[in-house]
């Protein structure tokens, strides 16, 4: 079968870097990502097959693709060789083809996966982890374990067949399409933000950044917390019509400073050197959907003395941050990855199995923010619809293996 790969060795690492400013397909040319025919896997005991009906495009995979990222950082180093090659794309829907006993869900079931494209300690086979016991298998401690003799090429969606233990599949409901399916693990993360906000309703919460991501928060926020004062920062004008779509009381765009919010929430904004600006009483809580320095920065000073940032963008690059509003203004700085247990309503439940239950009834999507889809065979085009996704008006590209 056909599918993304993915592998990179340090050669590739510091010959794609040096390249890939000039020449974008560099990455391909040099064997980093390819489209190739592989065979899957016999499956172990409690595996299931799943024939992929598609993936979506995550900026995490753009990343990884185009080696926008840094050896130094923390999650690069947990991994090093760990996971070995593996096929790229997690946010996939499929049907279960091939269910191998055990806890395996029956042939016929829509599913999608809670690996993140990560090894756990369910897919290792092996005694649970502290971690995954407590049902926070992203913090998997056997993270950094050399790959299992069972999966020596880690499975992934960007192929038409994708292979998994049992326990990190889920059922879809049947009500929901496969788009919002594809969606729900990407949106378990902006649910998890959404549910560490330590504010009790209402508060005045600031979103930063309208990807696929800040639109989740504002989802969330609207439906779990219906009270809250919520306003949204936006890049582009289509992402600012899917913000208020989505139901964002308030939506701005363009460069967007300190002096502007102070106005809008009537406080005072303090002038600091080169546009380092404090609002004296800023928001109950920012979430940063972008998660660059700047933003971070941004959103540090735009808080309330004992406010709350939850950190949602993913940074896979080392910066330089002024964190003094942590200890000078007591700002709680909370970080989130992908997804886990919650504690929702007197219940603990997963946070992707509850994502996919208020999709299907209390939170249904009032719009698609599947915006473009792909054959795999052409996978470079997903790419370059991602790089101008402004003029494109992209929000998530499926990539479809048929």
């Amino acid at each position: 079968m056909l599918a993304l790969c993915y592998s990179c060795r340090p050669w590739q690492f510091v010959l794609g870097r040096t390249l890939g400013p000039i020449w974008k397909r560099a990455p391909f040319s040099i064997g980093v990502a390819r489209l190739r025919e592989v065979s899957p896997p016999p499956l172990p005991a409690g595996w299931a097959m799943v024939r992929v009906r598609q993936c979506g495009l995550c900026a995490s995979d753009v990343h990884l693709i185009r080696l926008h990222f840094s050896p130094f950082i923390t999650p690069v180093i947990m991994a090093g060789d760990a996971h070995g090659p593996g096929i790229l794309g997690h946010e996939l829907v499929g049907t279960v083809e091939q269910a191998a006993g055990g806890n395996a869900l029956p042939v016929g079931t829509r599913v999608i996966s809670r690996s993140g494209g990560f090894r756990n300690c369910f897919n290792r086979a092996t005694e649970l982890c502290p971690q995954c016991r407590r049902g926070e298998y992203a913090l998997c401690l056997r993270e950094a374990d050399p790959p299992p003799a069972h999966e020596p090429l880690r499975g992934g969606g960007f192929a038409s067949l994708y292979w998994e233990a049992a326990e990190n599949l889920l059922a879809v409901p049947e009500n929901l399409s496969d788009d919002t399916a594809m969606l729900a693990e990407p949106l378990a993360c902006s649910l998890r933000a959404v549910l560490r906000l330590a504010n009790s309703s209402p508060a005045r919460v600031l979103v930063i950044g309208a990807g696929l991501q800040g639109l989740g928060a504002v989802h969330w926020l609207r439906n779990l917390r219906p009270q809250d004062e919520v306003t949204c920062l936006a890049r582009h004008g289509f992402q600012a019509d899917l913000a208020r779509a989505l139901g964002a009381p308030q939506v701005l765009t363009g460069h967007i400073g300190a002096p502007e919010l102070a106005q809008r929430l009537g406080t005072t904004c303090i002038k600091g050197l080169a546009g380092n600006d404090v609002l004296l009483d800023g928001f109950d809580a920012v979430i940063d959907s972008i998660g660059t320095p700047q933003t971070l920065q941004s959103a540090l000073r735009w808080t309330r003395p004992g406010g709350q940032v939850v950190i949602l963008g993913v940074h896979l690059a080392a910066g330089t941050l002024d964190y003094s509003p942590v200890w000078y203004r007591q700002v709680q700085l909370c970080g989130v990855m992908a997804h886990g247990m919650e504690m929702f309503e007197g219940r603990q439940v997963p946070t992707l199995q509850l994502a996919l239950e208020l999709l299907a009834s209390r939170a249904p999507l009032p719009v698609n923010l599947v915006t473009h889809r792909v054959a795999l065979r052409e996978f470079p085009s997903a790419l370059e619809i991602y790089d101008n996704r402004r003029s494109a008006a992209a929000v998530r590209v499926a990539i479809c293996p048929a």
